[in-house]
């Protein structure tokens, strides 16, 4: 059995809403998706990253719309993935792609949280600059640290009505994510 996930994440990657927000943006969720098996707020230390699961279908340039060769967004996440120990994913890949790196990671500075520091990398296409969270996903993804999640809610898409509902809620844009599993 499969199961599918409709997550708002939050457009400005760090903003945490006040409680009262979320409580309200769970409430008008609730509303639209009365069936669901399950709605609830994911909440992250760091930032991290909301996928679309088996939706996945491409990761394009924002500049070009060239297709990203997965291998190199693949080592580009591990790049930029810090865990909260300050190491990251992979070292041998820290140490490869480091030429393609703009800026000094978070880490370096001693101020550092971990999970996705969302540094600028010169794109091997176009020589453009751009972090992970500019790149085009097909099917949406995201980055963030709050989500607000349903599960199975069995209620097809989410209207434009229902997005601006829970944007109000927590007073900030958001990415619908259409995660399948």
């Amino acid at each position: 059995m499969s199961d599918d996930w409709i997550t708002f994440v939050l457009c400005k990657t760090g903003y945490v809403p006040r409680k009262e927000d979320q409580e309200a943006a769970l409430r008008a969720f609730h509303s639209f998706a009365p069936d669901a098996d399950e709605i609830s707020i994911i909440h992250h230390d760091n930032i991290e990253f909301f996928d679309c699961g088996s939706n996945f279908e491409a990761v394009k340039y924002p500049n070009c719309g060239t297709e990203i060769d997965a291998t190199w967004w693949s080592d580009t996440m591990s790049e930029d993935y810090v865990s909260n120990d300050n190491s990251p994913l992979k070292v041998p890949v820290l140490q490869s792609l480091s030429r393609w790196i703009i800026g000094k990671p978070a880490n370096l500075t001693g101020d550092f949280e971990g999970g996705f520091q969302l540094l600028k990398y010169t794109l091997p296409c176009c020589q453009h600059h751009a972090s992970l969270d500019s790149l085009d996903y097909q099917w949406p993804q995201a980055f963030g640290r709050i989500g607000l999640s349903g599960m199975n809610c069995n209620i097809g898409g989410i209207t434009g009505d229902q997005i601006a509902a829970i944007e109000a809620s927590l007073k900030c844009c958001t990415t619908v994510i259409y995660q399948h599993i």
